[in-house]
């Protein structure tokens, strides 16, 4: 009997080790992903909700967003700032939609860790370089990773030097219920806290110090790139010093919040390109023609973009009412991917489509 006992308390805490989902490098999206968002700014912090071992967090009836987000998985030869990171395998690039211009984060891959190298804001002339951030995989419940970061901010010419630590805590799994939906049964919660520090020159040997801290939490799921959904705040302290080194203000920014969740997920380009309901493509690749059949809201208009890797316009359309197929002459483009974007009241969607 004791035998027996024994066997089934083995059995049972062998099965509670294995119903710990692990956090694979899988993850992490590859070139030619495209990932749409929809999120919003709350007015205050987003509840994560609880840490642990089989937990149910409940963001169902959450939202709808009004900021929506588009992040393609670029290879990174081509791109604006491609230059500045030559070590770069990898560069994400994130359209916002309206006047936001686009920035690129360019990454270096190995099978086991991806390492933030920096971004460039296009049109904004701003460039950031960190040393290495990285992530390892893979990730184990309870498992801690701590960094300490150093880096530059050019922005307009002026540069400033910033540390940053942080600290990637795979804190709870369990259920997600994702406000479009979708349900899932193993996805892994990893929280992330960051404080920075950094100086800002002013005139006659003074400076600002500021001092920012940030909380986020994303949720993933090991079968499925991208995050599925994440909620951060924000926090800055600034302090002016004058000239002898003393503090003579400070002030206390106003707190910022974000609550974000993916609405699509990647579609390699061998297969059908549907971006939600606002459009797809209807063959891919495209030799001479590039059909988009559009599928937004009747209501509003739509806009539509062709864009080369590097963010140059090449085509670009407004006014479109949905169900129309679009058909645009690509015959005279040099073979290699390109971006298809359709805005509908400021909400961006984009796929990747290959000239054949």
């Amino acid at each position: 009997m004791k035998q027996l006992i024994y066997i089934v308390l083995c059995c049972a805490l062998t099965g509670a080790l294995v119903a710990q989902p692990v956090l694979p490098i899988t993850v992490e999206p590859e070139a030619g992903a495209v990932l749409n968002a929809a999120g919003w700014y709350p007015p205050a912090f987003f509840d994560p909700g609880p840490a642990g071992e089989n937990q149910t967090w409940d963001f169902s009836a959450a939202g709808p967003g009004d900021v929506w987000v588009t992040r393609s998985y670029l290879d990174p030869a081509g791109t604006p700032f491609a230059g500045k990171f030559p070590a770069a395998t990898l560069c994400m690039r994130t359209d916002a939609g309206g006047p936001t211009p686009p920035s690129f984060t360019y990454y270096a891959e190995t099978d086991s860790t991806v390492s933030t190298l920096g971004l460039g804001i296009l049109g904004a002339n701003v460039i950031v370089n960190t040393t290495p951030w990285d992530r390892q995989y893979p990730m184990y419940y309870g498992e801690t990773q701590t960094d300490t970061i150093s880096g530059t901010n050019t922005n307009n010419g002026q540069t400033v030097f910033f540390d940053l630590f942080y600290r990637r805590d795979y804190d709870g799994f369990g259920a997600l219920m994702m406000p479009g939906g979708q349900n899932y049964q193993n996805a892994i919660r990893v929280k992330t806290t960051a404080n920075r520090r950094d100086s800002v020159p002013g005139l006659n040997n003074t400076h600002t110090l500021r001092l920012g801290t940030q909380e986020f939490y994303y949720w993933y799921v090991p079968t499925i790139s991208g995050f599925l959904f994440w909620t951060s705040k924000y926090q800055e302290v600034q302090l002016k010093i004058n000239a002898n080194g003393d503090t003579t203000q400070i002030t206390t920014g106003t707190p910022v919040f974000v609550v974000e969740y993916q609405t699509s997920l990647p579609v390699p380009t061998a297969e059908p390109q549907v971006a939600g309901d606002f459009f797809e493509i209807l063959g891919n690749p495209a030799p001479d023609w590039l059909k988009i059949r559009l599928k937004h809201p009747v209501s509003e208009p739509a806009e539509v973009l062709i864009s080369d890797m590097a963010g140059k316009v090449l085509y670009q359309t407004r006014n479109l009412i949905s169900g129309e197929i679009l058909s645009i002459p690509v015959g005279d483009l040099p073979p290699g991917i390109y971006t298809a974007q359709v805005i509908v009241s400021g909400r961006p969607r984009a796929l990747l489509w290959e000239k054949g």
